[in-house]
């Protein structure tokens, strides 16, 4: 799903004229991290199974039924229905939507608090 989301988010980011579509290539690399992370606690190449996994997301042309990840036992692109592994849809967007409001919450901004300009004193004249 990560996967599957965060390439949609890039095609997003393209159609954004405005600095917002930094934001959002931001998350969608975030979102790309989590399936080379595990690999690359699994003991493979994360950048090599994170590229197999855009490559197959690209290359299929029903993405709706883009249920692939990465085989923890040889660390190469499979069916992830194939082999009974299942993900619940409405937890993980329930995880991404409490991770999302979770940054938004560090991150707001209710006033910038501006610090008095230094004073320079120049220490060689001044003697």
């Amino acid at each position: 799903m990560q996967v599957a989301l965060a390439q949609e988010l890039m095609k997003y980011s393209l159609e954004i004229k405005t600095k917002e579509s930094d934001v959002i290539v931001a998350f969608s690399n975030a979102l790309m991290d989590i399936p080379k992370i595990i690999c690359d606690n699994c003991g493979f190449d994360g950048d090599n199974s994170k590229n197999l996994l855009k490559s197959k997301y690209n290359s299929m042309k029903n993405l709706k039924n883009f249920t692939h990840g990465i085989d923890i036992k040889n660390g190469l692109s499979i069916c992830m229905k194939e082999i009974g592994v299942l993900e619940g849809f409405e937890m993980k967007r329930r995880v991404i939507t409490a991770a999302c409001e979770t940054a938004q919450t560090i991150l707001k901004v209710d006033g910038v608090a501006r610090c008095a300009p230094r004073l320079f004193v120049n220490i060689l004249f001044n003697s």
